[in-house]
């Protein structure tokens, strides 16, 4: 079973699409990261970010599973 977007999808797939509003190809700039100190509270992974041409970071995404992600997340905040 795998997630998209916030539904589950999987064999007793219950989302349904009500088609695709738009699609457009537009230039951005990729930047991969490579981050982390490799220990278990800060693991080695790739961070890929997503830029505008003008310099506004659009995205982030992290190589994390989503649940280490936020657990990870709430423990930095934790620490501030």
């Amino acid at each position: 079973m795998r997630r998209r977007e916030g539904a589950v999808v999987g064999k007793e797939n219950t989302a349904h699409s009500k088609g695709v509003g738009s699609v457009k190809v537009i230039p951005v700039i990729e930047v991969v990261l490579t981050v982390g100190r490799g220990v278990p509270e800060d693991p080695v992974r790739t961070v890929t970010e997503y830029w505008s041409l003008d310099g506004q970071r659009l995205s982030i995404v992290d190589s994390l599973s989503p649940e280490i992600l936020e657990e990870f997340v709430d423990n930095f905040i934790k620490d501030l």
